[in-house]
């Protein structure tokens, strides 16, 4: 039960970072709505990876909604794995 809804939060996540990431072509400024919303949600997962990679050190471009997604599809798979193998 407890690894089903973590597996649908990670879903969940996902999405939102790809939201967020789209929105931000089209609507840079985070503090209008929906914007703010997303950027709310999804920074705290983001800022750690931007510490890392910034995107100043890439041509501007923002790697971490990458990074993040590829480290969330890893962590969905894995839990599944142990749902699969569990029941």
């Amino acid at each position: 039960m407890v690894i089903q809804i973590l597996v649908h939060v990670i879903h969940f996540l996902t999405i939102i970072i790809v939201v967020d990431a789209l929105l931000s072509w089209v609507q840079p400024d985070v503090r209008a709505f929906p914007r703010r919303v997303t950027h709310a949600l999804t920074y705290p997962l983001l800022a750690p990876f931007r510490t890392i990679i910034p995107p100043t050190a890439t041509g501007g471009i923002d790697f971490s909604p990458v990074l993040v997604i590829f480290l969330l599809i890893a962590l969905r798979r894995a839990l599944l794995a142990i749902l699969v193998s569990t029941s």
